[in-house]
């Protein structure tokens, strides 16, 4: 049983800091997409992003 809690603990902690992961790079990309075209790499996916639109 104790092992069985252990393993769901590990889960929980990997999915929350996937998550706090994702959001982060989330927000990073979205907010130099919209303020800053310049920013080097939202500029890259943002092309990739239209690229991938037209084709």
């Amino acid at each position: 049983m104790r092992a069985r809690v252990k393993g769901v603990a590990v889960a929980m902690v990997s999915l929350l800091l996937l998550a706090a992961v994702a959001v982060s790079i989330w927000l990073l990309f979205y907010k130099g997409i919209k303020q800053d075209k310049t920013y080097s790499g939202a500029r890259f996916v943002y092309e990739a992003v239209e690229n991938r639109s037209r084709a």
